[in-house]
């Protein structure tokens, strides 16, 4: 799709990441909002529409997104939180609030703009590679992880009819500092991680080019 002057809508744009991907959808020429839970934002980013709301409270997100002046032709959810350790380790209010931000939040998500997506739009989804792995230490986060990617998969399929595409974002480790922010536990040694303004670039492109998947070898090319 051409980017150029399409309504881009990024969510998560206080982090690292999702930052990045609202200044690249900018300076591809989109007509970026943004979307935060804590109000802040870079100073390269503050003259954007801007709105907060958390995707655990539906009523709230569904007021801001229709603040924003919606039908949107680009939606990137860089929504996340992480926690670490063995399954008998994560106390249960870790669990919820993993499942409530990157399961239940991202449903809410998807029901929400399954109205405000015009055809020929895309849905963006920073799921990680942590969706299909099962690595110790990763035991919640990776089931969390698992569920948006099956809640993707189901809208992919649900919105062939009006034209949305889908692109599942699994990217690994990408050096965003999330893991130094982890809701328990400490991480395990992943090694070096991606540089962000890679990640954001390839992702960039995916939404252009059309494409709908990128797994971790996609971002060696």
């Amino acid at each position: 799709m051409d980017i150029n002057k399409h309504h881009a809508l990024v969510l998560g744009a206080s982090g690292v990441l999702g930052g990045l991907i609202a200044s690249d959808l900018v300076a591809a020429g989109a007509d970026v909002s943004l979307l935060t839970r804590s109000g802040e934002v870079s100073s390269d980013l503050a003259g954007l529409a801007h709105v907060r709301a958390d995707l655990r409270e539906p009523g709230a997100l569904e007021d801001a997104l229709d603040a924003l002046t919606p039908p949107f032709s680009i939606v990137v959810n860089a929504v996340g939180v992480v926690a670490f350790g063995r399954l008998d380790e994560v106390p249960d209010s870790a669990v919820a609030e993993l499942f409530d931000t990157n399961a239940r939040g991202l449903v809410t998500l998807l029901r929400l703009l399954s109205t405000r997506v015009s055809p020929g739009g895309v849905v963006v989804n920073l799921t990680g590679v942590a969706a299909d792995v099962t690595v110790l230490g990763l035991s919640a986060y990776s089931a969390s992880k698992a569920a948006a990617k099956a809640a993707l998969g189901v809208a992919a399929r649900e919105w062939r009819s009006k034209k949305i595409r889908v692109l599942d974002v699994r990217a690994p480790h990408t050096e965003t500092g999330l893991v130094t922010r982890a809701l328990w536990g400490e991480a395990p040694n992943f090694g070096a991680g991606l540089e962000p303004a890679l990640v954001s670039q390839r992702i960039v492109r995916a939404i252009h080019d059309d494409e709908t998947l990128l797994l971790p070898e996609s971002f060696t090319n």
